[in-house]
């Protein structure tokens, strides 16, 4: 049974800084108010300056739960894919795979 599977999705930019939908949507913020008269014209900025993101990378962690007797193991597995924007080509793939194991622990007198 799969557990706990979530969708990882951000955009590296040519510079190694990530950005995401919020924080693009902060920089609007910013622009708008820039544009709204309380800021100069010869310092406030605006959009059309940034840079294009050239890939995308996405991926996947999923978790699967087994219980045996007093033993826990939890194995983990974490997908990457990075596709290339212009060409819309997987430029890159890998997974990693981790297990976790518990004992558990009786209360006993």
């Amino acid at each position: 049974m799969m557990n706990g599977q979530k969708l990882i999705c951000k955009k590296l930019w040519p510079n190694w800084l990530e950005g995401d939908k919020e924080a693009r949507q902060d920089v609007a913020d910013e622009y708008a108010y820039q544009n709204s008269g309380m800021v100069s014209d010869t310092s406030k900025k605006g959009p059309g300056g940034q840079i294009g993101a050239d890939f995308v990378i996405n991926g996947r962690i999923d978790s699967i739960v087994q219980e045996v007797g007093k033993d826990k193991s939890v194995y983990y597995k974490l997908t990457l894919n990075l596709t290339n924007l212009k060409t819309n080509v997987m430029a890159w793939s890998n997974h990693k795979q981790i297990r976790k194991t518990y004992k558990k622990k009786s209360i006993g007198l």
